[in-house]
């Protein structure tokens, strides 16, 4: 299995204040008359524009390769609000239910092991958990964001208990493009845990976050 490298991205980035993304950097969606937000009225032009750009070029079966994926992507945002009592059960039971692994039960023997095995899953001294895995095993991706009605305490990588709040989950198969908006999106959360409390009030500000990284990266590579 392959994993996402998440927490050295957490320690880099949360050091360097030279690279803080500012709130008002995030895309906030209106709805226009008919009503379409105004993501999918700049999506579905820009996207237009680059079909035509790039189509007969010997780019193009790259481009849409990463345009499955970028959208794939962001169609499993999840957002819950809920009680848990066994966080692994938790995420292999939901997994399942939208047909991301075939085995919860050993899913979820595997995340108790790899929590084990990576305690860097838990974000002391911060109330956030980033079970995460990358791996052929997953059918298609999911990124679970759990904001936890009653707190879990975990074990940290200082050995102590830790009292979670969030869970930020983040599941993708062996897909290199996939990876690369899963560590835009952990970049920035990271410059949010000091006041994590705060930004998990609106926590759909990571989609549309996730949203405005796969457009970049489309203009980046292809423009």
């Amino acid at each position: 299995a392959q994993f996402l490298n998440t927490k050295s991205t957490f320690q880099e980035t949360h050091d360097k204040s030279s690279n803080m993304i500012d709130k008002d950097d995030v895309h906030v969606e209106t709805k226009d008359v008919d009503g379409n937000t105004s993501f999918e009225n700049e999506q579905t032009s820009y996207l237009t524009s680059v079909f035509e750009k790039h189509l007969s070029d010997e780019k193009s079966e790259q481009l849409l390769h990463h345009m499955r994926s970028g959208l794939t992507l962001l169609d499993s945002v999840k957002i819950v609000s809920t009680e848990v009592k066994q966080w692994q059960t938790y995420i292999a039971d939901y997994l399942y239910q939208c047909d991301v692994i075939n085995d919860p039960t050993s899913f979820a023997e595997l995340l108790e092991q790899r929590l084990i095995d990576n305690p860097g899953w838990i974000l002391s001294p911060y109330p956030v958990a980033i079970p995460h895995l990358r791996d052929n095993m997953i059918k298609h991706p999911m990124i679970l964001i759990t904001v936890l009605e009653e707190p879990l305490t975990l074990p940290s990588i200082q050995n102590d208990n830790q009292t979670i709040k969030y869970m930020i989950s983040m599941f993708i198969p062996d897909n290199d493009f996939m990876a690369s908006l899963v560590s835009d999106l952990s970049e920035f959360l990271s410059l949010k845990l000091e006041s994590i409390d705060t930004f998990m009030e609106n926590p759909q500000e990571l989609e549309t976050l996730l949203r405005n990284k796969f457009l970049e990266r489309i203009k980046k590579q292809f423009i």
